[in-house]
């Protein structure tokens, strides 16, 4: 099942509401990168597949206010490796996606320091993956969603904790990154 036209459609809902506050707003500028991991525990075609990677992203945007941005990055959700047990041989399976984000980013400040936050946004991504040698090509695009913290280092740097949720069609990697943030006017 594709979940790709109605998150879309929910994202830009969101942010055409949310434009009369946009414009009348004083923001920055920001711009980071996050290293983690990310998990997929799914089946995939017929076959349990449950592993782990390294994942990494860049991303850049415009806090409009003290409650709105909008962001755009690059995200590598890594290689997945797994080997399976079938009929007593061992069926190698891999899989990897990258792709570019867009989101709506709500924060509220929780104390002088940290800043809380949520994302919702669209994935538009590449994967592919291959069990016993058969190679599977994808393109899509779909929703991702996801919680963070933010911590002020100083004036302008920020240390930034997520926790996101990517829907690729019919398999969900969750992903987990720290990085910096970098913020300017």
């Amino acid at each position: 099942m594709k979940r790709s036209i109605k998150p879309l459609h929910a994202l830009a809902a969101l942010i055409i509401g949310a434009l009369p506050t946009v414009a009348a707003a004083d923001g920055h500028w920001y711009f980071g990168g996050a290293i983690g991991t990310a998990n997929i525990d799914e089946t995939i075609s017929g076959f349990g597949f449950n592993a782990d990677s390294t994942s990494y992203r860049f991303y850049g945007g415009r806090q409009f206010n003290d409650y709105f941005g909008l962001e755009a990055g690059y995200l590598d959700l890594g290689n997945f490796n797994e080997q399976v047990l079938v009929g007593g041989s061992v069926v190698p399976i891999s899989a990897d996606a990258d792709g570019f984000t867009f989101a709506a980013v709500g924060s509220v400040a929780a104390g002088e320091k940290f800043r809380l936050h949520a994302t919702i946004g669209s994935f538009f991504w590449d994967g592919a993956n291959e069990i016993a040698g058969v190679n599977n090509n994808v393109s899509d695009a779909n929703i991702f969603f996801g919680v963070g913290l933010s911590y002020a280092l100083t004036e302008n740097m920020s240390l930034r904790g997520d926790a996101v949720r990517y829907e690729l069609d019919d398999v969900n990697a969750n992903v987990f990154t720290i990085g910096f943030q970098v913020g300017f006017k």
